[in-house]
């Protein structure tokens, strides 16, 4: 729903970017983060803003570039 908001916790890890990444349909983006979790994980819309903790810590911030489902998991790029 538009302007809504919704608070979530995934367990993951996050993993500094600051590479290229081409899409299937020529589209290219650089990211900053790209956060791992489980495989199975609800999809987050791209342009949702994600907040990555650490022990009570922030240690990213971004807008969901792109989510995708794997076979072993499922993974945002910021």
């Amino acid at each position: 729903m538009p302007g809504s908001v919704e608070d979530r916790v995934i367990q993951g890890r996050a993993e500094v970017g600051g590479r290229m990444v081409q899409l299937t349909d020529g589209n290219q983006f650089v990211y900053s983060w790209v956060v791992y979790m489980p495989k199975g994980t609800a999809p987050v819309a791209p342009g949702t803003a994600i907040t990555v903790t650490w022990n009570g810590e922030t240690i990213a911030t971004g807008n969901v570039l792109l989510f995708s489902q794997g076979q072993l998991n499922s993974r945002i790029w910021l």
